[in-house]
């Protein structure tokens, strides 16, 4: 607590020194506004706050706090790529996937690389032993993993850190990454079933929006002033009648 308050009370005495209202601006010099004070991203928020209320004599705008905690959470973020072992980010994103998963994607899993279930029934369980499974046994799963939970930035950044090729596109920076611990590239991607939920739920949405707007056109349907059906449907004798 003393370090954080004597960090605190230097950054204080050098923002006086030069920004503060007695300094006399150079015309090398930046404008002079808070967001221009160098130091002052690299400070936990909560400091951030403390000084602003020490220099400014009031509180630090809610718009700056919440831009400084954005900032704070990326920086977080891109440590985690940046200082953590490619085993430990390849674990840590397979528990996030997980995370959201359905029991259709566990038991497609269990499945697709027939892994023994062990008589387990609850998600938890046979959660666990799919993380305690060899990583080179489904390397489409793990992949699958990394590309639902992992920007192609964040793979730039991990592999940029350790002095890794960062050219080629998503995938590419993908299987570069899974190479570094031996899991060999696979063609067969696991598809996770939820998520083709979720895609077919967001086509039917749209897909109702744009009828209830009279917007009938669709690669599926054909659409006239008798009836609206399906490219493979017949004309029922009523339709062939009117037209």
């Amino acid at each position: 607590k003393q370090w954080y308050q004597r960090r605190v009370a230097i950054t204080a005495g050098h923002y006086d020194c030069f920004w503060g209202p007695t300094y006399v601006k150079q015309s090398v010099d930046k404008e002079r506004v808070w967001g221009n004070f160098d130091g002052i991203s690299v400070l936990i928020v909560e400091d951030q706050e403390k000084l602003h209320l020490k220099i400014k004599g009031k509180a630090m705008p809610k718009t700056a706090v919440k831009q400084a905690v954005k900032e704070e959470k990326a920086a977080e973020k891109l440590a985690v790529y940046t200082d953590s072992a490619p085993d430990i980010i390849i674990v840590t994103m397979i528990e996030k996937a997980f995370e959201k998963s359905k029991m259709t994607d566990i038991n497609k899993l269990f499945s697709a690389y027939k892994i023994d279930k062990q008589k387990k029934k609850r998600k938890a369980d046979l959660i666990k032993i799919l993380m305690d499974t060899e990583l080179t046994v489904f390397p489409g799963f793990v992949y699958s993993c990394i590309d639902k939970t992992m920007t192609a930035n964040d793979l730039k950044s991990t592999l940029q850190s350790r002095n890794l090729k960062v050219s080629g596109n998503k995938p590419t920076l993908i299987w570069r990454l899974l190479e570094t611990q031996n899991i060999a590239k696979s063609n067969d991607i696991f598809e996770w079933p939820s998520d083709a939920d979720k895609k077919k739920r967001k086509v039917k949405k749209e897909q109702e929006k744009r009828w209830e707007q009279g917007d009938f056109s669709d690669d599926d349907y054909y659409s006239s002033r008798h009836d609206v059906y399906k490219k493979d449907e017949q004309d029922s004798p009523i339709v062939l009648a009117s037209r």
